[in-house]
């Protein structure tokens, strides 16, 4: 463990209940840390079927043979020494200390990790996730006209897979910002992305052929909202939207690609966290080492917290089974400060990377990336992320044999369809 934690005792190990509660990239990631630091860790998750790689999901949107790689199995992801519970948590109990799950199961423990995310209306994480992918595909398909309510990662690179398939196909990015990827378009962003890097998506996009239209105000609420969306992320045929600026368009699809609650409401119930543990906009209140406000047992982890920084998969989880260079993410720091607890140390304080690290993939070929060495344009994108979504470290971690990668043609990228 020495390796992981430089402050971690190589043979620390300790008895305490350690529960996490989510299973997406920053539950995924604390659990995977906490089975070598607990004898015994519960990680509580309400999708039976697996982690659901959404950063991939917008390739499955076009390309529904690639769905089977998008739902990590659980069961061989942890050690023996996790015990797992399919079922959502539905309360919170803190002056006893434990979990309350769907059915009745009460689940004490000694830390809490709470990584329950957000609930996203997203084609990226869809409900019923391998049928939206064949329903999506098709529907993609058979629309001449596509149109993208908000101006951030999902809408951009669904678009690039949509160019590369289908070149001929008219698509366009609602947004309500200035510019794509601007305050609004990504959960949490406040305007963390340099000016540079997205100057460069915006220009990938005019290559391929894909408009951008900005509208300050965004689209009238009459003709258009999340609600309409929130069963499935895409609607064909709605008829006309009318825009703010007095325009309006037809488009044949629409797919909404922006918006994101907290998935924090379960922690209310019951004897739950009171009210001023939360913002605004539901998010858990957390100090700088990752501690609910006034709670030194329970930390709050990814989407779901205050944090100000990009909320992705590089800052909410893990760097363990990560490229070289993968910055520590939330889960590596509570988990390091569950272990200065217990040591008797002092907490370390959590630091959001310096530089964010993005890449914006286009298809499979094309792609932006933003770093170390600002922006580089396109073969470390297509290297990175672009060919496979980092679908086969997620596999990796699962200790599983991943399903025959479906490898795409690079004949595609010249637009033979």
């Amino acid at each position: 463990m020495g390796s992981m934690f430089s402050m971690v005792p190589r043979n620390f190990q300790s008895n305490k209940k350690l529960v996490v509660v989510g299973g997406g990239y920053a539950g995924q990631g604390a659990t995977i840390l906490a089975q070598d630091l607990f004898t015994g860790v519960t990680q509580i998750e309400a999708r039976y079927a697996g982690l659901v790689h959404k950063i991939g999901g917008v390739r499955a949107c076009v390309r529904p043979e690639w769905g089977k790689h998008m739902v990590i199995p659980q069961n061989t992801l942890f050690k023996s020494n996790v015990h797992q519970i399919f079922k959502p948590a539905v309360g919170l109990d803190v002056m006893n200390s434990s979990v309350l799950v769907e059915g009745g199961q009460t689940v004490p423990y000694d830390y809490l990790i709470i990584a329950t995310g957000a609930v996203n209306t997203s084609p990226a994480d869809p409900p019923q996730i391998l049928d939206f992918y064949e329903e999506s595909a098709k529907a993609i398909e058979e629309a001449r006209d596509i149109m993208f309510i908000g101006g951030g990662p999902v809408a951009i690179e669904i678009a690039g897979e949509i160019k590369q398939k289908y070149p001929s196909k008219r698509l366009s990015i609602i947004t309500k910002g200035n510019r794509i990827l601007q305050p609004g378009a990504l959960k949490g962003h406040e305007g963390f992305l340099p000016s540079e890097f997205i100057s460069q998506v915006e220009s990938e996009l005019k290559e391929l052929g894909v408009g951008a239209i900005y509208i300050r105000s965004g689209v009238t609420t009459k003709d258009i909202n999340r609600e309409q969306f929130k069963d499935k992320p895409f609607i064909k045929n709605l008829g006309v939207v009318h825009f703010s600026d007095g325009s309006s368009a037809k488009p044949e699809l629409i797919f909404w690609c922006t918006g994101s609650e907290p998935n924090t409401s379960w922690l209310r119930d019951k004897a739950g966290l009171p009210e001023d543990t939360f913002d605004q906009r539901g998010r858990v209140i957390v100090d700088d080492f990752l501690h609910v406000t006034g709670h030194h047992n329970i930390f709050a982890i990814g989407d779901c917290n205050t944090v100000n920084e990009e909320k992705m998969m590089a800052t909410a989880g893990t760097y363990v089974g990560k490229p070289p260079n993968w910055p520590k993410g939330q889960a590596d720091s509570a988990l390091e400060n569950i272990v200065q607890q217990e040591l008797g140390a002092s907490p370390r304080m959590y630091r959001r990377p310096d530089i964010i690290h993005m890449a914006i993939t286009l298809g499979h070929m094309r792609g932006v990336t933003t770093g170390v060495a600002k922006v580089y344009l396109p073969a470390p994108a297509a290297q990175l992320k672009s060919e496979q979504f980092f679908v086969d470290q997620q596999w990796h971690l699962a200790r599983k044999a991943e399903p025959h990668l479906y490898r795409l043609d690079p004949a595609e990228e010249t637009g033979h369809h």
